[in-house]
């Protein structure tokens, strides 16, 4: 999934209760960081079929790829209580995302 996490990544950052979790794609790096407020445990068909369903909903949007990764990444953020970065592996990440 471009830069960005699956709704598989999601599952398993989310069950394993990891702190952080971190992709690097290219030249991004994204960051998921778990907050006092994020789910505790989530069904991960249910996590992957709402990724799928987002991914396909920002395509037919005419985003490009990469973006409407972003943007599945962030809904599913705001949904789980996770705190989103984005940034290049040289340089800082930015919160794109806090709950």
């Amino acid at each position: 999934m471009g830069i960005g996490f699956s709704g598989e990544d999601f599952a398993s950052a989310i069950n394993a209760q990891e702190n952080v979790s971190i992709v690097h794609g290219g030249n991004r790096i994204a960051a998921l960081v778990r907050t006092d407020k994020s789910s505790e445990t989530v069904m991960e068909y249910q996590i992957i079929e709402r990724a799928k369903a987002l991914l396909k909903r920002y395509l037919l949007e005419s985003n490009v790829f990469d973006e409407a990764v972003l943007k599945l990444n962030i809904d599913l953020c705001a949904i789980h209580k996770i705190a989103f970065y984005l940034g290049a592996p040289n340089g800082r990440l930015t919160l794109r995302y806090k709950p």
